[in-house]
């Protein structure tokens, strides 16, 4: 007999109990007094299993711009990944490498319509 595991069982509510509004694995540890990366493990198991779906993405201004899912209830379509911020940004003065020229902080903004932010 398999064993119960707490962690995904209050992660899934959570998502539940936030149904209309995509989560953050951020969110969900601040919520349930988690490890970033027990939380980040409960999503990415429950998304295996059919019970999550990627709703939305956003960049992670930690992770250096790298998209970060959002999640929420139920089976569905996955949200196509954004592509990658580009390597090099044109300021007027040539190319800069990204990490010297320092972008404006947008949220969420490829957010699929009818899901709200």
């Amino acid at each position: 007999m398999a064993r119960p595991n707490f962690q995904q069982d209050a992660t899934l509510a959570f998502v539940v109990e936030n149904t209309g509004t995509p989560v953050r694995t951020v969110d969900v540890a601040e919520a349930l007094n988690l490890s970033q990366d027990a939380a980040r493990n409960a999503l990415t198991r429950l998304h295996q299993l059919r019970r999550v779906h990627i709703a939305a993405w956003h960049r992670n201004r930690r992770a250096g711009g790298r998209p970060a899912p959002m999640y929420a209830a139920g089976p569905g379509t996955d949200a196509e990944r954004p592509a990658p911020l580009p390597r090099y940004v044109p300021t007027g003065n040539g190319e800069r490498p990204r990490a010297v020229v320092h972008l404006p902080s947008t949220r969420a903004t490829w957010i699929p319509h009818g899901i709200a932010a």
